[in-house]
């Protein structure tokens, strides 16, 4: 069986949270945001070369249902998953 689709976790592997977390402290900020100047430097382009080559992409991170903000976005618990 092929590779068809690669998921990859999104904090630490794709978003350097610590530099995140700095900008949210500067910012002040309430709201806590991942943008794209958050992201791993090699991130995009890893990501980039994956699609290429035809994979399907995914992410997937520690959220809770009710931070979910599309309907491609699921919870483990959608998933009947346990952590």
């Amino acid at each position: 069986m092929a590779l068809s689709a690669v998921v990859f976790d999104v904090g630490e592997t794709l978003v350097d949270e610590r530099v995140a977390q700095e900008r949210w402290a500067a910012e002040r900020s309430a709201i806590f945001v991942f943008a794209e100047r958050d992201l791993h430097a090699d991130a995009l382009p890893c990501l980039a070369e994956l699609r290429a080559h035809g994979l399907r992409l995914g992410a997937a991170g520690n959220m809770p249902t009710s931070r979910r903000r599309t309907e491609r976005s699921r919870s483990s618990l959608s998933w009947s998953c346990r952590k």
